[in-house]
């Protein structure tokens, strides 16, 4: 009895180990399993987040371009009831500049001559050329840049006759219709047609 006595904690001492092997290799499995899960999950979180942004980019880049779409189509309606021009469209008009003047013999360029009444002599203002100084003096054109900022419509007539006043940053007053234009190219050919009345001027023809 006692030799069997004596067998027992080896068993119990192998049975205890065997027990340990097989809680260790069922734990080491759990952790595979689970660091697999985890590993998935993170590869899973970080394609749908890349997937979310990729649809943020998208949503972000349709946005733009309805925003885009309904300016351009603003500014179609805008053009079409504006004659062609909108608010910041860059524009050319003719510039002119100042080279030169008509001489007058009457009073030599004073705007002013003699006048005798009786005994008195008095200055008046010259008949030819006072009151037409601003038509004697030759200009020549040039396309000037600018950028509208201003259209105003005047309506009358029952709405049957239209008038377009534009206005540009940096001109004094209003601009007609047919008087600015999108090219420099084409204004340049307004310049041209001008400068050909102030050649006509300058001849005395006009």
């Amino acid at each position: 009895m006692f030799d069997d006595d004596e067998e027992y904690p080896q068993q119990r001492n192998e049975l205890t180990d065997k027990l340990r092997e097989l809680v260790d290799g069922e734990v080491k499995k759990e952790l595979g399993n689970r660091h697999a899960d985890l590993v998935w999950h993170q590869k899973e979180r970080s394609r749908l987040s890349l997937e979310l942004s990729a649809a943020r980019l998208k949503i972000r880049g349709l946005e733009n371009e309805r925003t885009k779409f309904q300016k351009n189509h603003t500014k179609a309606v805008q053009r079409e009831l504006f004659g062609g021009f909108t608010v910041g469209d860059v524009v050319y008009y003719a510039k002119p500049h100042e080279v030169g003047r008509i001489h007058c013999n009457t009073c030599n360029d004073t705007r002013k001559v003699n006048m005798s009444l009786g005994e008195r002599t008095f200055l008046k203002e010259c008949p030819d050329c006072y009151s037409s100084w601003y038509t004697r003096t030759i200009y020549e054109y040039k396309p000037q840049r600018d950028t509208v900022t201003q259209i105003n419509t005047k309506l009358w007539g029952g709405g049957e006759n239209r008038e377009l006043e534009i206005y540009l940053d940096r001109r004094d007053g209003s601009s007609k219709a047919g008087t600015i234009f999108l090219t420099a190219e084409e204004c340049q050919v307004y310049c041209d047609e001008l400068n050909k009345k102030e050649q006509l001027k300058r001849s005395g023809q006009s």
